[in-house]
């Protein structure tokens, strides 16, 4: 059964794709706030950006495009942007000004936020934060319970986790 529908609003991204406002067909519980049957969501390009399974969903000004896909429980809200091929999902949730793209992935328990931009092949999980300016990507791991924001970067081949923090205008 399907979760929801695309409407007829649509806008342009600066990119050139257009993307259209979805629509609930269904209520149901997501991990950020409960969604009502009619409720306007985000945006998508189309419906395989956007899970019909799971309690996944785009919140507020949240778009997902190009070839992106958003699945399980995860979420987006704010004006968060999803595109490219990247990939979220698990309970992890996006918002603010982030953007995610590339062919990175975002899933388990973790937030993105603020104006933190992940991309590459990068890989964010487990209970993992990033937000403020902060950038991952390259073949970048960031998991555990490590946060990473500031100005900060972590690019190439590193790993970051457990408890760590990266801040302000670090490189890993």
């Amino acid at each position: 059964m399907k979760k929801y529908e695309l409407t007829n609003t649509s806008k342009t991204m600066p990119t050139g794709e257009t993307v259209y406002r979805i629509r609930s067909l269904r209520s149901f519980d997501t991990i950020y706030k409960p969604v009502k049957a009619g409720d306007l969501g985000g945006w998508v390009q189309s419906e395989s950006n956007l899970s019909h399974e799971g309690e996944c969903w785009l919140f507020d000004e949240a778009t997902g495009y190009q070839d992106s896909y958003r699945s399980g429980d995860s979420v987006g809200y704010g004006k968060s942007q999803q595109y490219g091929y990247s990939r979220q999902y698990g309970k992890s949730q996006q918002y603010g000004y982030s953007r995610q793209y590339g062919y990175s992935r975002q899933y388990g328990n973790s937030w993105q936020y603020g104006y933190s931009h992940q991309f590459g092949y990068s890989r964010q999980y487990g209970d993992s934060i990033q937000y403020d300016y902060s950038r991952q990507y390259g073949n970048s791991w960031q998991y555990g319970n490590s946060w990473q924001y500031g100005n900060s970067r972590q690019y190439g081949n590193s790993l970051q986790y457990g408890d760590s923090k990266q801040c302000g205008g670090s490189q890993d």
